[in-house]
């Protein structure tokens, strides 16, 4: 019997190639898949966040209304573009189309992004849900902002066959 031929030094050296390879493959997708999963998670925690401060904040000023109270959860930035007169002029315009608030579905979170703002850095989240007023039900966006641990309101919009076509009057607040 003729022994089976013994393999080439270069096939043995692709052999050796590939293996390395393909183990380095593997570990490189191992570490991208543990880094984008916790990632994720990060993310659906922080959404999550915003979901409940945006069920207790619409529940806590429209339940029923309360300019003040909206006024005051507001962040800087909001109350910087939107005078108090325009903020007021908001509130009354959907309490007299809506009424109060009865419930609220659970919100969900459609986007979330983190940048800078005046130097520091802060978390933007857009969430909404389903709102049963006490005329009809609406469809509510806020749009909520962290900065350091702290939730503010950024933007507010509800549409609604009960408001106008877009969903605010004029002039309207950032509630994109």
């Amino acid at each position: 019997m003729i022994p089976p031929p013994k393999p080439s030094r270069s096939s043995r050296t692709v052999l050796i190639v590939l293996s390395v390879v393909g183990v380095l493959l593997l570990i490189c997708c191992g570490g991208a898949s543990y880094f984008g999963l916790s990632c994720y998670r990060q993310v659906a925690k922080v959404d999550d966040e915003a979901d409940r401060f945006a069920s207790a904040t619409m529940l806590a000023v429209a339940k029923p209304w309360d300019s003040g109270k909206l006024w005051d959860l507001s962040d800087a930035d909001l109350t910087a573009t939107l005078t108090r007169q325009q903020h007021d002029k908001l509130v009354d315009y959907y309490a007299s189309r809506l009424g109060n608030l009865q419930s609220v579905g659970p919100f969900s979170a459609s986007s979330t992004r983190w940048t800078t703002l005046n130097g520091s850095d802060v978390l933007i989240i857009r969430t909404s849900a389903t709102g049963h007023f006490q005329m009809g039900d609406g469809h509510i966006t806020l749009t909520v902002i962290r900065r350091g641990s702290t939730w503010r309101i950024d933007g507010i919009r509800i549409v609604s066959p009960l408001l106008n076509d877009n969903g605010t009057p004029s002039p309207s607040p950032r509630a994109s």
